[in-house]
């Protein structure tokens, strides 16, 4: 029994409070006809949890024009269980731009984990924007959903040229700070690998 028990606790997908996520990846033909999104199909991914099925859906609207300046915007969806309307979105922009605009998803980045082992995934997104007209670190954000709750991480990636670095800084919102210290320890993990920006 207790040979048993062991094997049970070192072949749990919830070792160390952590449940493992498994995610698929869906495309814009997979969506439901009738289906509206802003901006241009980026990523989908399709995963279970407590609350049933979840899709979740990025877009971005690239560069474009208003008069001489440039906009640039991210939107990300959440669906719950089929349902036509979301369950959250995210909308972020750059907008009257002169110089050169950016805001997109850092599509490797974006993550569904279950780190407090609770049954309620965190969906990470991680995104950049910018208007500059130079070499200067890029705005960025890590924003973090668990069921309806929304945590941010902002700050600025983190630029290496030579031996000179420049920007690096960001902090939690006071909503971040009440989260359990590994789902932090993760995030800084994740703003360190991609935050770093090398010339």
């Amino acid at each position: 029994m207790k040979v048993r028990y062991l094997l049970l606790l070192l072949f749990s997908p919830f070792i160390f409070g952590q449940a493992k996520i498994i995610t698929k990846d869906i495309w814009q033909k997979d969506l439901p006809k009738g289906f509206s999104f802003s901006g241009q199909f980026v990523k989908g991914l399709q995963w279970k949890d407590a609350h049933g099925d979840n899709m979740l859906l990025l877009t971005e609207t690239g560069i474009y024009k208003s008069g001489d300046n440039k906009n640039a915007e991210v939107f990300a969806y959440h669906f719950l269980n089929g349902a036509a309307d979301p369950d959250w979105k995210v909308y972020d922009f750059e907008k009257g731009c002169p110089l050169d605009v950016e805001a997109s998803f850092i599509d490797r980045a974006i993550a569904v984990t279950d780190l407090d082992g609770d049954k309620t995934t965190e969906i990470w997104l991680v995104y950049k924007m910018a208007c500059r007209g130079d070499i200067s670190p890029r705005a960025m954000k890590i924003v973090i959903y668990e069921g309806q709750q929304k945590y941010a991480m902002r700050g600025e990636e983190r630029l290496i040229m030579g031996d000179q670095v420049t920007g690096g800084e960001y902090e939690f919102d006071a909503a971040f700070n009440t989260l359990p210290q590994k789902i932090k320890d993760y995030a800084v993990k994740q703003w360190k690998r991609y935050a770093k920006w090398r010339m």
